[in-house]
């Protein structure tokens, strides 16, 4: 069977690595990809921005690009890379 909730006797305990102001877009999508020694995550928005930002390590990120898609409209969740990764 699939979706059957999680569990465990060991709980798990996480830190957020990057948090977004509470006045901040919705965010609606998420890709992850790996290039050369880097891991790139890909954050849509429901007003057309993707956000690329940089995994560091398990407790560190940084946005380094916003790019504007199609403004005012959101970016979907299925979104994919072309045949390049681009």
């Amino acid at each position: 069977d699939s979706n059957q909730p999680l569990s465990g006797s060991i709980p798990i305990h996480s830190q957020p690595i990057l948090t977004f102001p509470p006045n901040a877009s919705n965010l609606s999508a998420i890709r992850v990809s790996t290039t050369h020694d880097y891991t790139v995550a890909f954050i849509g928005t429901n007003d057309g921005q993707v956000i690329k930002i940089s995994l560091e390590s398990n407790t560190s990120a940084n946005i380094y690009e916003t790019i504007s898609v199609v403004a005012n409209s959101s970016i979907q969740a299925d979104m994919n890379f072309d045949d390049d990764s681009e």
